[in-house]
């Protein structure tokens, strides 16, 4: 066996020197402090179940939740994370407009916040160069709303932006060391694996909820859930090379089977194709890159034969087969073949500071392409979340965001090159390919305010930290 596995087939983890590991959990007083959150969360249950039975759930769970948070902020991430896939699920409105996702996402920002203040100057907060380029980001969009033309909206759009922003600050706070980014890659894995489950079981046992049998799985479009695959094939395979328990290895490899066969049954092309492109850029960085692209080259060719006639048809493949699934992709590409002149057209009106966030949308319902396919009434967003930007903010907003990402791209290049060993380099290397296939989905989707984004955008920021620090402590450097 590898030197560097332990018996249970995972490599050692080593924590960073510059972070104090918390107190443990399992203390007497600790105890104390659930149970009496517990019998102070029953009391508040029996009088909030007068109003409604799911506040009064929620109260009952939240206080011990949320000590567990405070003790500890990285389950109250993970716990955000986990909830991700199934924002747009049949979300519960628990408190009026706050859906159970966006509960669980304040009060992991509150969490850390409590912990903050209580831990003192233990953790400061990180002062990663790509923060400037967040902040000017949200002050270009906040300049843009005082001169947008849909305000109600740009700044419905704000809030969105603020809520991916405040996520962003929190992975890059709590993930400090590599155990942790590995739960997050864990549990990013487990979640994409029950959103494809799903999409699997409305494909052959519900298929009737399906417009032109394109499963969504556990997002509202199958472009979400198609994107999110192709970005969770290389964490799948990085998780699969580092790791040598046989169950293990076996249970990573059928999910990304079952990852590959979700994306195909999305039809979505755009995503097919960028997947495509994620796999040739995995196998060309492996040692044995020949054999590797053999092997990519033979997962395309499956996955040809198994694709559903439907799925051919929107691809191009077979053209006439079908004749619903050809119309519905001539609609789409004749309607998407608009937005990028227009858009274009917009910034060059107001390249400064743009129309405000929404302006596109706000701006194409109101133009003579409103007539297209008949859907006067259906409000269009961009498909190119940098044309998103270049519209909405012009080039206040639109610099500091493609400075946040080159910034962000470049320093895990760094990184994989002082890498001190092949696990952070190929750790390097999978969040990189991951982030990569947002940057793309960017050209074919409006994704500026998606939380897999920007928590893709955070791990990238923390990767080469971790890297230094490895560095540093192999040098006997304080880290």
């Amino acid at each position: 066996m590898n030197a560097d596995l332990s018996s249970d087939g995972i490599r050692p983890i080593q924590a960073t020197r510059s972070f104090r590991d918390p107190p443990p959990v399992l203390s007497w007083f600790n105890l104390g402090l659930v149970g009496a959150f517990i019998l102070v969360g029953v009391g508040l249950a029996f009088i909030s179940v007068y109003w409604s039975f799911t506040l009064a759930t929620l109260v009952l769970f939240s206080l011990v939740a949320g000590w567990f948070m405070v003790h500890q902020p990285e389950i109250g991430l993970l716990a955000v994370i986990f909830v991700i896939p199934f924002e747009d699920f049949n979300q519960p409105a628990a408190l009026g407009p706050f859906s159970i996702a966006k509960i669980i996402g304040v009060a992991a920002i509150a969490a850390y916040a409590v912990h903050y203040l209580i831990s003192g100057k233990d953790r400061k907060p990180l002062n990663a160069p790509q923060n400037i380029y967040v902040l000017l980001l949200l002050a270009a969009v906040v300049v843009s709303d005082i001169v947008a033309i849909d305000p109600e909206y740009a700044l419905d759009k704000t809030f969105k932006l603020v809520r991916v922003m405040a996520f962003y600050f929190l992975v890059i706070n709590i993930i400090r060391t590599r155990a942790s980014m590995h739960r997050v890659l864990w549990v990013l894995v487990v979640t994409g694996l029950i959103s494809a489950s799903y999409g699997l079981y409305e494909y052959y046992i519900t298929p009737e909820v399906l417009d032109d049998l394109r499963i969504t799985g556990t997002y509202d479009d199958p472009l979400g859930l198609a994107y999110t695959m192709a970005a969770l094939l290389p964490i799948v395979w990085y998780l699969f090379k580092h790791n040598s328990k046989p169950v293990v290895r076996l249970f990573l490899a059928a999910t990304g089977l079952i990852f590959l066969y979700s994306l195909i049954l999305t039809g979505a092309r755009s995503g097919i194709l960028i997947a495509v492109i994620v796999m040739i850029l995995i196998a060309l960085r492996e040692k044995h890159a020949v054999l590797y692209i053999a092997i990519v080259s033979l997962i395309i060719v499956g996955g040809l034969l198994i694709m559903p006639e439907s799925v051919q048809t929107r691809l191009g493949l077979t053209p006439g087969a079908d004749t619903s699934a050809e119309a519905a992709a001539e609609a789409s590409t004749e309607r998407r073949s608009t937005y990028t002149p227009y858009a274009i057209q917009l910034f060059l009106e107001k390249p400064v500071i743009g129309l405000g966030l929404g302006g596109f949308a706000k701006s194409y319902s109101q133009s003579e392409y409103r007539f297209l396919r008949g859907e006067e009434d259906v409000r269009r967003v961009a498909h190119n979340m940098y044309l998103e930007f270049a519209v909405g903010t012009g080039l206040l907003g639109l610099i500091p965001f493609i400075m946040l990402l080159v910034s962000t791209m470049l320093g895990l290049q760094r990184a994989i090159r002082e890498a001190p060993s092949s696990l952070y380099r190929d750790m390097a290397q999978t969040i990189q390919a991951s982030l990569l296939t947002f940057l793309l989905v960017g050209f074919f989707s409006s994704s500026q305010y998606d939380k897999p984004l920007w928590l893709l955008i955070s791990l990238a920021v923390v990767v080469p930290l971790l890297i230094k620090e490895e560095n540093n402590r192999e040098k006997g450097m304080p880290a």
